[in-house]
């Protein structure tokens, strides 16, 4: 189970980001007319944040922020942060790579109801959707997922660049499914392995849901093939 710095809990559902309703095989290249300069604009729109402020041990989150409604339900959660909970018994759990499937965690031992097997804080938190309401009325689906994804490769080089050494690698090490549609190699990780993390907000559309990429969290079993 991952557990936000605020205690909130990361459903273990993989994320649907609404992306999935622009799915199309054909790859086109950006539009002639689009401005690469609008990346920037939606740069200066994003929030950077690390979480939680305090170095405790337990490691630290990259959050992307694009509603100000989740940021203060996390800094005003009583007995923010807080420590990770510690496993129930050692040994549990191992990391092992398979013949086709990458690497995936393992149980060792019987684990009853109830056991923390493990805790983690995640890597990324990042919104489902960081594109402009209006894009879709100006370029057909395909250009306007070009560049959403564009721009979200710009936003996401900003936030890995944040981490840690160590934790740029965890997430680099993450298996992306997207290598062949158009995708960026650090969304096409976003998108293999987010978690939702819905709670972190309260629109009532989805526009500003978020999920979570985690390192041991993300190597549970759910499909990695491409579906959005």
């Amino acid at each position: 189970m991952a557990i936000l710095p605020n205690k909130i809990k990361v459903k273990t559902l993989t994320v649907i980001s609404l992306l999935s309703s622009l799915l199309i095989h054909l790859i086109q290249a950006l539009p002639q007319d689009y401005d690469k300069n609008n990346a920037s604009l939606v740069l200066q729109a994003t929030l950077f944040k690390t979480i939680p402020h305090v170095h405790d041990g337990d490691g630290s989150t990259e959050w992307i922020i694009r509603d100000p409604r989740a940021e203060k339900k996390v800094m005003d959660t009583p007995g923010y942060p807080a420590r990770k909970p510690k496993p129930s018994r050692p040994g549990l759990y191992e990391v092992r790579t398979t013949e086709k499937m990458g690497q995936g965690v393992f149980a060792k031992r019987i684990i009853k109801r109830g056991d923390i097997i493990f805790s983690e804080r995640p890597l990324l938190i990042s919104p489902n959707w960081l594109a402009k309401a209006d894009i879709n009325k100006t370029y057909t689906l395909e250009q306007s997922r070009q560049v959403m994804m564009f721009e979200y490769e710009k936003v996401l080089e900003v936030a890995v660049q944040r981490m840690s050494e160590d934790d740029k690698a965890l997430y680099m090490a993450l298996y992306n499914s997207h290598t062949t549609d158009g995708t960026g190699p650090l969304m096409g990780v976003m998108r293999t392995n987010g978690f939702g993390a819905s709670e972190l907000s309260d629109d009532g559309d989805g526009l500003l849901h978020y999920s979570a990429i985690c390192n041991l969290g993300s190597r549970l079993n759910h499909r990695h093939s491409p579906f959005y």
